[in-house]
């Protein structure tokens, strides 16, 4: 064995020796031609056989600093520069694909009816639980609690049906047409109209099998994960239990703030990617390093710019502005006479509503004294729906 390791460590020590011997004979050639690129050749040659598959800052243009980010300075030339700026065009212009296909399912969802868009909400409310939930999901806890989840799923169901169930018993109350004389009628009013005792019994059901599904050694788990079941329907179900009334007064409710959602993200993002970092350079937010004034400002005016317009043009439409009679899947041909937030009017009339008694007599005292032009604002003819969605 001894004899063996000798033989070893010589083999290694050889092996040296004749890489060593290698380096420094081209070594000597690069010297030998003379010159400054011999000698940055010679160099590079040598951290190369020195440290076999490394890299270096000088090689890659990288900075050892995870946390210094890959700019013009330590890319060191401008080829650089353009494939920063490439990568950067590519990333705007996934992202602008992918943001036109999610409006335009938006928009189809709306084009089809009042009912498939609770039907998108419901279906957006269960991926959200589903995400939250497995936030804090143990793989090898779950396979001793079988069918745990499923009695979570079953908790955020039964909240769901709740709230759902109050808001749909309300409006069929109140619609012209309640409820359609076919043979599902009967069952539907027992749905609907017992749905505080249906969902009240399934609570209790559900909470004795929650009670006997503890296991021995898991109680901490399980009732960590119930806490945060419970946490998680809060935010999902209940947060958004009046979305059935604000589809059901009028689509321009649902859409308008929808879409100003989605217009505040987008220029948020371009905003921030032309102009971010250029003007202030102060860090915005601590918990999200990459947001930055620009783009918060800037995103902060388009909004407000979008809202006047894009109300207006909701206005128009009775699709957006008439509420139903029905529950029904098929497309009803809406036909109202707009309520007067929809119609247009004078921005006095407009104000003088709104506004305090004390502040619209304030109002008319400073306009004795303003010139002609800025009192000829108050004869703007605005909707009511555009100052709500600027407030």
């Amino acid at each position: 064995d001894s004899h063996r390791r000798g033989s070893r460590r010589r083999r290694r020590r050889c092996g040296r020796g004749t890489r060593g011997h290698e380096a420094s004979t081209r070594l000597r050639e690069l010297h030998e031609r003379g010159g400054h690129g011999g000698g940055a050749a010679a160099a590079g040659m040598l951290r190369e056989d020195s440290f076999p598959g490394a890299t270096t800052e000088e090689d890659t243009g990288i900075s050892d600093d995870p946390r210094e980010p890959p700019t013009a300075a330590n890319t060191g030339s401008e080829g650089g520069e353009r494939l920063l700026s490439r990568a950067k065009i590519r990333k705007m212009t996934v992202r602008s694909l992918f943001g036109t296909a999610m409006m335009a399912t938006f928009s189809g969802v709306i084009y089809l009816g009042h009912m498939y868009v609770c039907v998108l909400v419901f279906a957006l409310q269960c991926f959200i639980f589903s995400e939250l939930v497995g936030v804090r999901k143990k793989q090898a806890a779950e396979r001793r609690l079988p069918l745990f989840r499923s009695l979570q799923w079953a908790w955020f169901f039964v909240a769901a049906f709740f709230t759902w169930s109050a808001n749909v018993c309300e409006f069929l109350v109140t619609s012209p047409k309640q409820f359609g004389a076919t043979r599902w009628s009967s069952l539907y009013r027992l749905v609907f109209e017992k749905n505080m005792m249906i969902s009240f019994s399934l609570y209790t059901v559900l909470l004795i099998v929650s009670v006997l599904s503890l296991r021995k050694g898991m109680y901490k788990y399980q009732l960590t994960q119930y806490t945060w079941t419970i946490i998680s329907i809060c935010i999902v179900v209940f947060q958004t239990q009046a979305v059935f009334q604000i589809i059901y007064a009028g689509l321009f409710w649902f859409v308008l703030p929808s879409s100003l959602v989605i217009c505040n993200d987008i220029m948020a993002y371009f905003c921030g990617q032309f102009f971010g970092k250029k003007f202030i350079r102060r860090r915005f937010l601590e918990l999200s390093p990459n947001k930055t004034w620009e783009g918060f400002l800037g995103a902060a005016i388009c909004t407000l710019l979008f809202a006047f317009r894009f109300s207006r043009t909701l206005c128009h439409s009775k699709w957006m502005t008439c509420i139903p009679e029905e529950l029904t899947f098929l497309q009803p041909a809406l036909d109202c006479k707009p309520g007067p937030i929809y119609e247009l009017r004078p921005l006095r009339g407009i104000v003088r509503e709104a506004a305090p008694g004390w502040l619209w007599e304030l109002a008319l005292l400073a306009a004795q004294f303003t010139p002609s032009a800025a009192a000829a604002i108050g004869d703007v003819e605005l909707y009511s729906a555009q100052i709500h969605a600027l407030c």
